[in-house]
């Protein structure tokens, strides 16, 4: 399968979570703040409850992709996803919030 062009100097954050509405959409709220995010997929790891609509998150326009998984794993966070489209991947839990700035000077180096 030939590779598709990556957005250049853009990183993807796949964020985990399973019941916590409040605190992750928190979460995304505050690393939709950087403008070299590419895109957020959230790992829905809840198997008996539907998670919110990307609408109701304020993403700033950031895309997020909220993937229901089908087994309840913290090991989801590293499958393979065609919706990664970047080389640089942030993998972070719901419930651990990196200061934006810190996560872009360590995507740039």
């Amino acid at each position: 399968m030939p590779r598709l062009p990556r957005p250049p100097a853009k990183f993807t954050i796949v964020l985990t979570t399973f019941d916590r509405d409040a605190l992750v959409r928190r979460v995304v709220e505050h690393y939709a703040t950087s403008t070299m995010v590419h895109k957020i997929i959230l790992s829905w790891n809840n198997l008996g409850r539907a998670p919110p609509q990307p609408s109701h998150f304020d993403t700033r326009g950031v895309p997020l992709v909220i993937v229901e998984e089908q087994v309840d794993s913290l090991n989801n966070r590293f499958k393979p996803s065609p919706l990664i489209e970047t080389d640089a991947v942030f993998v972070v839990d719901d419930d651990f919030m990196v200061d934006v700035t810190d996560v872009e000077f360590g995507f740039r180096l």
